[in-house]
């Protein structure tokens, strides 16, 4: 099996040998260290294009800015009427598909009138184990994973981003909105909006990995285990029933069981 320092050189080969890309790119810790290292070796020949839409939280398209321009690189952002499109809308198993398909749509043409020939995804090894028909869209579009392809593991990396001094490695995983409804409810801009304002509320109380499920009037509060105990203890709970009231659910819970990736995809039953 190879280490982590072996899959980093695979990666920097595998970057060498495509010339010119355009990196998919949200400004999470995943796409910024895929970023970093194609503009490391390609300088130019590497482009970041971000696709903006109701279904990123706040402060994701600052942050993107903020990195790409510490470092110089072409950054473009696209926008998109996500809630045109009724795949994502419906909400159903294959959600997904439908919203990677249109974002990468929008990023190969993007591609096509600039040149370039390979449009690269932040897709990585751990990605494999969860519910993901988005990968539908990606094969048939030929987007490139580089990450998954040399094997690499979110905690490798966080811990090359560490060492090589890129901003923001330290930030947990981020999701766009649409993960935070039950499969089958249909996603509404005023709900994505609910989640949002509600997410942005407890990072800014000190709870920067949170999820705010929306279950119609019912918000239902993911936190890992070990800052349950210190929400509850540490908070005025009124105050915060009473912020989710101004945000326009009915009640809120806090979910025991705690923070877990793909949480909304327990009781889905679908292959593609």
């Amino acid at each position: 099996m190879a280490t982590m320092d072996e899959k980093y050189r695979y990666l920097k080969r595998e970057m060498e040998l495509l010339g010119r890309v355009v990196v998919s790119y949200s400004g999470g810790v995943d796409s910024t260290f895929l970023l970093y290292v194609a503009h490391l070796v390609l300088g130019e020949g590497c482009i970041a294009v971000t696709v903006n839409s109701p279904l990123l939280g706040k402060g994701w398209i600052e942050e993107a800015r903020r990195f790409t321009g510490s470092l110089g690189i072409r950054h473009e952002i696209l926008d998109w009427d996500a809630l045109s499109c009724e795949g994502l809308v419906h909400n159903g198993p294959d959600r997904c598909y439908h919203c990677k398909r249109e974002i990468f749509e929008k990023i190969r043409e993007f591609a096509e009138r600039e040149g370039c020939s390979y449009v690269l995804d932040g897709s990585h090894n751990d990605d494999e184990d969860d519910y993901r028909p988005g990968r539908r869209a990606l094969e048939e579009l030929e987007i490139l994973s580089p990450l998954l392809k040399v094997g690499l593991k979110k905690a490798e990396i966080k811990a090359l981003s560490r060492r090589e001094g890129i901003r923001g490695w330290e930030r947990p995983s981020e999701s766009c909105l649409a993960t935070r409804f039950p499969i089958g409810r249909a996603i509404t801009f005023g709900e994505l909006k609910q989640v949002d304002e509600a997410e942005a509320y407890l990072k800014g109380l000190g709870y920067p990995e949170v999820r705010v499920r929306h279950h119609g009037e019912i918000a239902r509060i993911e936190l890992p285990e070990k800052d349950i105990v210190r929400f509850i203890n540490n908070l005025s709970l009124k105050e915060v029933y009473a912020r989710f009231q101004q945000y326009g659910f009915t009640y809120a819970a806090i979910d025991i069981k705690g923070y877990r990736r793909g949480s909304m995809n327990t009781h889905v039953h679908f292959k593609e």
